[in-house]
């Protein structure tokens, strides 16, 4: 029997329906999921009209001002529409696309968790965050925004960002989290990276599973269905 569901319907995080939305992602499971839930009421979670509200998103990203300016336009499209329901965690810097990350959620009256080690922690005074944990050094802030956080996003971004995207792959890889991550390959900035992460995968550096695992998002509307 079918269950009935409204245009839209609101499930908290807590009630698993990210595990959900990714099982449906295997076409033979979805199969047993519209038998069980009714065809509609799948495709609803296919086209994104069921929200995940009050998520905390890790947004790893640039904190670097001098680059171009499409990618920050892009990404603030999707930050207008993240954080109406989400908060966010980074990494406590008010410049370029972290500082749009920062600035949107904080006009949407969104919870802020700032993390940062504690050399950058004079230029984090200014933010007016939530919480903010200041850590001993780069990896402790970014294992704890992994553990703090529901979902990681990485968007455009330099040494740091590629950092934060493999350390979460790898603590991932060794069953240290489950957390999604999520790659938004804004104008194909990362489809170098994912194309050396098939390469390593084809010559067996690295499993299958690994590749499957991130979810690759090309778009916005993919990006906000991902999550």
């Amino acid at each position: 029997m079918a269950f009935p569901l409204t245009q839209t319907t609101t499930i908290s995080f807590e009630d698993k329906s990210n595990i959900l939305i990714k099982i449906i992602e295997d076409e033979d499971k979805s199969n047993i999921l519209n038998k069980l839930f009714g065809e509609k009421t799948m495709s609803q979670f296919r086209l994104g009209h069921i929200a995940v509200k009050n998520m905390k998103i890790y947004v790893a990203c640039a904190a670097n001002n001098d680059i171009p300016q499409e990618y920050v336009d892009d990404c603030k499209k999707i930050f207008n529409k993240l954080f109406i329901e989400h908060d966010l965690i980074f990494g406590a810097c008010d410049r370029s696309i972290m500082g749009l990350a920062y600035q949107t959620a904080k006009a949407n009256g969104r919870k802020i968790i700032g993390v940062c080690p504690k050399v950058y922690e004079s230029g984090s005074k200014a933010l007016d965050c939530d919480e903010k944990i200041v850590t001993l050094d780069i990896n402790e802030a970014t294992i704890t925004m992994i553990n703090q956080c529901d979902e990681m996003i990485v968007f455009p971004g330099g040494v740091g960002t590629l950092y934060e995207l493999f350390v979460a792959i790898q603590c991932k890889i060794c069953q240290e989290h489950s957390k999604p991550i999520i790659i938004y390959n804004s104008g194909g900035f990362y489809s170098g990276l994912i194309d050396y992460l098939k390469n390593l995968q084809h010559q067996g550096f690295i499993s299958e599973e690994v590749v499957k695992d991130l979810r690759i998002a090309n778009t916005e509307t993919e990006l906000i269905n991902c999550i």
